[in-house]
């Protein structure tokens, strides 16, 4: 039998043994950088073990969060992760097609789609089914988020940074407005290899507030965080 795979944060843990997807780095920082202030309903899009959907329950307990994925096994471990946690949490997961995807609107939509193009149009395993651009990447997701977000509501993601001009150009086409943009680098002197956006879909007559653009850099030398990286985290990360 499969020992059990346990991600350990400070309030909950996840298992990502089945998930198509593992905890990673991007993910987690996108569930600490995420505005999900003031957010009434969240929808995590390629929800995975559901990490990124707990972590914006945990930063926002009032929040009705919902999460969707296409594969069966990462929904059911993601089931698994929110029936374990130790607070009052109204979370759900649904195996989904975005594109097929009906639902209420939601105040903001959090996802590390998956952008790995691997060159092959029928991925055969499940992570390379996950990090393959398909129906949700990138490129796609602005134009399914601007079908499911309120007036006003926000779309936060992370993928590479090489690709922000094509998505700012497809959001754009999609409705969305970039309000703030924080590109990573792991240290000082390394290349900017990630970047986070949030992109809000304007109400009809509400001026767009100015995009706020920023660089987070992840540690000051080997396996010491730097100290924004360090309160991103904390509420998170047991050694933070």
């Amino acid at each position: 039998m499969a020992k059990e795979r346990l991600f350990r944060f400070k309030r909950f843990a996840v298992r990502h043994r089945r998930s198509a997807m593992k905890v990673g780095v991007d993910g987690v920082l996108l569930g600490t950088w995420a505005d999900v202030s003031g957010a009434g309903r969240i929808l995590d899009a390629g929800c995975g073990c559901g990490v990124i959907a707990l972590m914006c329950s945990q930063r926002n307990p009032q929040a009705a969060v919902n999460g969707i994925d296409t594969d069966r096994d990462s929904v059911e471990e993601a089931r698994e992760n929110a029936a374990d946690l130790p607070w009052e949490a109204d979370v759900t997961f649904l195996q989904c097609d975005i594109a097929e995807y009906e639902a209420e609107p939601f105040d903001l939509i959090v996802s590390n789609p998956p952008f790995f193009s691997s060159g092959i149009s029928d991925p055969d395993t499940p992570r390379l089914l996950a990090r393959h651009d398909g129906a949700l990447s990138p490129l796609s997701l602005p134009g399914h988020a601007a079908r499911l977000l309120l007036p006003g509501g926000r779309l936060a993601m992370i993928f590479p940074y090489e690709r922000l001009e094509e998505v700012e150009e497809v959001a754009a086409k999609a409705g969305l407005a970039p309000i703030r943009i924080t590109t990573v680098r792991g240290h000082s002197s390394a290349p900017v290899k990630r970047v986070l956006t949030e992109f809000m879909k304007p109400a009809d007559n509400d001026p767009v507030p100015p995009s706020l653009c920023h660089e987070l850099t992840l540690e000051t030398s080997p396996g010491v965080p730097s100290e924004e990286y360090r309160r991103l985290g904390h509420p998170f990360y047991l050694y933070f």
